[in-house]
């Protein structure tokens, strides 16, 4: 099972395949000019701070410590922080496809939301230096969820779901992730036109299979299936050790996989 970043870990029908919103640009890094400022929380109307991971057992300076990318977070200059963010860019743009509103495809490019992004990076980057209480990564896709947050409620008008507050607080003041995107990462794209009737069947069915999934559970797929978030990096979202975000991984997917073995027996017996 893969661990890194950006690479997916399993796949139901086959490799996942880079989705419309990761696409490459001619961006160059980003550096923030002198008159911008950062976006404001969209419920406060002030610059929202990043939240502080609860302390759990086992775990606690070496989160940081093991941070790839500390150093140039801690005392990298402006231009450093500019290219890492670059780096970035493909990461954030999976996680803002997945999250976005159906309804605002067309209406809301994701590569939008990554420059406002980035430049709230900069204007905070001294207050995270102070702080520190997440790693790098993170905290830019924690802003990055933000701003598609406030999006969302410009647009649509749209509030959190109820079934949301089960989540930890890193994911809960974030979009969740959408079911029709997340089928779509989770079948294969590589089809003849014969088999069009056939996937669009099925992925009709996955979505419905997903809808009925926790939403823990599909958040934890999201996160490693399509953002290709790394198991460290998920367990540091969920305030849990390594070890029991692996668990609660393979237990969403066996759960994903039963729930699509019976849908799939369900089907059979209505065609008979």
């Amino acid at each position: 099972m893969g661990e890194g970043p950006g690479a997916p870990t399993a796949s139901l029908r086959g490799p996942l395949r880079a989705s419309s919103g990761e696409r490459k640009t001619g961006y160059p890094p980003f550096v923030p000019q002198p008159n911008d400022s950062p976006s404001n929380d969209p419920e406060t109307g002030t610059p929202a701070p990043a939240p502080s991971p609860r302390p759990r057992q086992g775990a606690g300076a070496g989160d940081l410590c093991d941070d790839p990318h500390g150093e140039v977070a801690r005392s990298g200059t402006q231009e450093d922080v500019g290219q890492l963010l670059e780096d970035f860019r493909s990461r954030i743009a999976r996680m803002l496809t997945v999250r976005m509103d159906p309804r605002l495809r067309g209406r809301l490019d994701a590569s939008d939301v990554i420059q406002d992004t980035f430049l709230e990076v900069h204007n905070r980057l001294e207050e995270y230096r102070d702080r520190r209480d997440m790693p790098f990564f993170l905290w830019v896709r924690f802003l990055a969820g933000q701003k598609l947050t406030q999006m969302h409620r410009k647009h649509l008008g749209a509030g959190q779901r109820d079934a949301r507050r089960e989540l930890p607080d890193a994911l809960r003041r974030i979009p969740g992730a959408t079911t029709a995107t997340l089928a779509g990462a989770l079948m294969s794209t590589g089809v003849t036109p014969s088999e069009v009737a056939m996937r669009m069947e099925d992925e009709e069915r996955l979505i419905r299979v997903l809808d009925e999934l926790r939403e823990l559970d599909r958040e934890v797929l999201a996160l490693r299936h399509f953002e290709g978030l790394s198991n460290m990096e998920v367990a540091q979202l969920l305030n849990i050790e390594p070890s029991a975000a692996s668990r609660r991984y393979v237990r969403a997917l066996a759960r994903l996989q039963e729930r699509l073995r019976l849908s799939q027996v369900d089907g059979d017996v209505r065609h008979l």
